[in-house]
């Protein structure tokens, strides 16, 4: 995902508070090393309540985790919906382009990460 302009998480209009659970949750999957913030928030389009999109990548990641993360962020107290697509499944590369140029990293794995549910 290079050539990505060096917007912020502050862009986003998301709290601290907000960032911080979407941290905690993608922590909570081992195959997940990264994820990124992409369409309207990571452009500043955004508006009150818009969703967050949210690309995932790891070398492992399956379907199944994917799904895992539909519902841990279905059932959280995040105030917004939010939509994950797994990055090296992308087939649309119009929408692979669109996250490589807008992405903002919201996630990276600790190399030590350890307790993990999936």
């Amino acid at each position: 995902m290079a050539g990505r302009r060096k917007r912020k998480l502050s862009d986003t209009g998301l709290t601290e508070d907000t960032i911080e659970e979407i941290r905690r949750l993608l922590g909570c999957f081992l195959h997940i090393e990264e994820a990124f913030v992409f369409g309207s928030r990571a452009k500043g389009t955004y508006y009150t309540g818009s969703d967050i999109d949210i690309a995932v990548r790891g070398k492992e990641i399956n379907d199944n985790d994917v799904a895992a993360l539909w519902a841990v962020f279905d059932g959280s107290l995040i105030p917004y919906f939010v939509d994950i697509v797994d990055y090296e499944h992308i087939l649309d590369c119009g929408l692979k382009q669109h996250i490589d140029r807008v992405a903002i990293l919201i996630y990276k794995k600790e190399k030590a990460q350890t307790g993990k549910v999936r």
